[in-house]
């Protein structure tokens, strides 16, 4: 921008003394005095004009540059302002993603230690279900060998149950309680004294006669008149259990020990004989 003043400036020196000559570069030719002052008035004129234009224009073309320079320096600190942001936030997302990616880790490895510990615990309920299971048929096997009475009915409770643990949805906790019923309705079961009709098969033909049991140690079956019929322990079925003559006495302990149960007679002492088989196991 000085360089173009300075050189303006000289140009204009340089053709001074040209216009002040009064005379063209290479003329031959003479001008009055009075018209040469005229004409180096309006030269003056003209070139303080033409300068004073090319001073504005340097000065517009530097205010231009200066502006410029100027945008430009506001847009560098711009760029380096939003430099130092983005650092700051690839930093901080730098961060949140270590962050993250340590409670990824954190999760996976707990995850596994939880199906690590479920896979623990099905396999324990599994366990516990089997052993359900095998308790359950052995209580089949007792109610197969014990004594003859509804065995098709307690054994039909016996499936229902073996039935809801066998579910995959039956936690282990459900298929122990249902075996505690069980357990329950067969001790229920051994203190009871129940009447009801059995049907036991004599000289081929079935017959329908009156029958009780002692809990779990036997039935005993009678006719209507109470003659006794028979006793069936565990493990013999009831046409087995028919009794002799001999037993005679026995049978009417047993109907003595049921009228005192019955509150139908005083308790007294009774010679009540009750035989029974022993279980493989017990």
């Amino acid at each position: 921008m000085t360089t173009q003043h300075s050189f303006g400036t000289l140009l204009l020196l340089a053709a001074f003394p040209i216009f002040l000559a009064g005379t063209p570069v290479g003329g031959h030719y003479a001008v009055p005095e009075s018209d040469s002052k005229l004409n180096r008035n309006d030269d003056i004129s003209d070139l303080k004009q033409e300068l004073q234009d090319i001073q504005k224009k340097i000065r517009r073309r530097s205010q231009e540059e200066l502006q410029r320079r100027k945008s430009q320096i506001e847009r560098l600190d711009q760029l380096r302002f939003e430099e130092r942001n983005q650092k700051r936030l690839n930093a901080a997302i730098q961060k949140q993603v270590s962050e993250l990616e340590s409670k990824f880790t954190e999760s996976v490895v707990k995850s596994e230690e939880a199906a690590e510990e479920i896979t623990k615990i099905r396999t324990k309920e599994s366990s516990l279900k089997s052993a359900v299971v095998l308790f359950l048929e052995q209580l089949r096997s007792r109610i197969q060998k014990g004594i003859p009475w509804k065995i098709q009915e307690r054994l039909g409770t016996l499936d229902t149950t073996l039935q809801l643990v066998n579910n995959e949805d039956t936690s282990a906790q459900a298929a122990i309680a249902a075996a505690g019923r069980m357990v329950k309705e067969q001790e229920a079961l051994g203190r009871l004294i129940e009447f009801g009709i059995v049907e036991v098969e004599v000289d081929g033909k079935t017959r329908g006669i009156q029958g009780f049991h002692f809990g779990l140690l036997g039935v005993v079956f009678s006719d209507v008149d109470g003659n006794i019929f028979g006793w069936a322990g565990p493990g013999q079925s009831l046409e087995s259990g028919l009794l002799s003559s001999s037993d005679a006495e026995s049978s009417q302990g047993y109907l003595k020990a049921v009228d005192i149960l019955q509150r139908r007679r005083a308790p007294s002492l009774v010679n009540l004989y009750i035989p029974s088989l022993r279980l493989k196991g017990e």
